[in-house]
């Protein structure tokens, strides 16, 4: 059986993660920060590449049916979940998406209510573009992060739009059924409010959970063009920078309104290896997914386990996502002693202070070879005892 996670040189590939390292530490540098994945792709996707490179003119490209079906199938397949491909509206990427909807979807200077911690790039396009940004705290309630929907409900009374993600990032919060319903029920009473809902770790889901889209229980929402479901192989196949991306959505006016928008912002082409890319990828037949979320589980496992071993420290099993959210309050885990650490392990980890008032916090990464990320924690589990010591 061919074996699918092994890691390979990350290097001269023009690599947000690992090209900007300096030269000097990059032999010794574990990068667990930026969420991209660190396998190789499917083979479908790199045949189809491929296949793609040989034909050798690269010109202007549209969007067909065969991309938008191969989003819908995927969904059909993996989630129980039906939209029809005349829902669905291609964007570049989901970053990309949402920024055309807060330019010119929303009223100028919005309200954005989302959930924290919370994923800061995307909550930039929403500064960038002159929002008023309110949170609401997800509740570590003993075993799982927990919405406090009162405070939801009032925060939400004036707000023009609300920002999901599901599974949630950093935390791995998946939404249960019954929390989606209390959801679904809240925002299909407040006819002004915009719903974005990012689903893009959707494929990642462990244990009993199970990931369901919010639209299935916000049908009036849904219908009436005030929710829109993201998706995207970019994650789920290690392909984020060969990105396609669907938004989809229950209202033809809102599709007339998206695709107008996607004009003005003179992003409606895709690139021409992204296309191919993400059919092959939606139409994976091979065990390739189950070995890669096999040896994240395990992952997330490891540390999940020795990390709790250091006094003070807190990790709650991962629900979703290839990511683990870090708690080092207790021990003072700040964020000059999240600096030391990194520097004397070499392991490159997101500090908690990008996703909110989170200093303590951290992100790992766990889409990784299982022996490259065991190696990173054990050398976490030596230096930051250490480091939380010293005087």
């Amino acid at each position: 059986m061919q074996t699918y996670t092994s890691f390979s040189d990350p290097y001269g590939h023009w690599s947000a993660k690992w090209d900007t390292l300096p030269e000097a530490v990059r032999a010794k540098t574990i990068a667990l920060n930026i969420a991209d994945l660190e396998f190789i792709t499917p083979p479908s996707v790199r045949a189809a590449v491929i296949g793609a490179a040989e034909h050798g003119r690269y010109g202007y490209t549209e969007i067909f049916d065969d991309f938008l079906q191969a989003a819908v199938s995927w969904q059909t397949k993996c989630h129980e979940w039906t939209p029809m491909v005349s829902q669905a509206v291609f964007f570049p990427r989901i970053i990309l998406a949402v920024g055309t909807i807060v330019a010119k979807l929303l009223p100028t200077q919005p309200k954005l209510v989302t959930l924290t911690p919370a994923y800061d790039p995307i909550l930039e396009v929403f500064r960038e573009n002159g929002a008023k940004i309110e949170f609401v705290p997800l509740a570590n309630q003993g075993d799982r992060y927990e919405i406090d929907m009162g405070q939801l409900a009032i925060t939400l009374a004036d707000a023009d739009v609300f920002l999901l993600t599901n599974p949630h990032n950093p935390t791995g919060k998946v939404f249960s059924s019954n929390e989606l319903a209390e959801l679904g029920k809240l925002i299909d009473s407040h006819p002004n409010l915009m719903v974005l809902s990012d689903d893009i770790h959707a494929d990642f889901v462990w244990d009993e959970h199970r990931y369901e889209p919010l639209a299935r229980y916000a049908p009036a929402s849904w219908e009436s063009g005030r929710l829109i479901q993201f998706t995207s192989p970019g994650k789920t196949f290690a392909m984020a920078g060969a990105e396609a991306a669907v938004a989809f959505t229950g209202s033809d006016e809102l599709k007339i309104r998206l695709e107008h928008a996607k004009r003005q912002m003179g992003i409606h082409n895709p690139n021409y290896f992204a296309v191919p890319a993400a059919i092959a990828a939606w139409g994976e037949e091979s065990d390739w997914l189950t070995q890669i979320k096999a040896a994240v589980r395990n992952n997330l496992d490891y540390s999940q386990e020795r990390l709790n071993q250091i006094p003070g420290f807190k990790v709650l099993p991962t629900e979703g996502t290839f990511l683990q959210w870090v708690d080092g309050t207790e021990a003072g885990f700040n964020i000059e002693k999240q600096q030391q650490v990194m520097e004397l392990t070499n392991v490159l980890f997101s500090m908690g202070f990008g996703f909110g008032n989170f200093a303590n916090f951290f992100r790992l990464n766990a889409a990784i070879e299982p022996k490259i990320y065991r190696e990173a924690i054990e050398r976490l589990l030596i230096e930051i005892p250490r480091v939380i010591s010293a005087k």
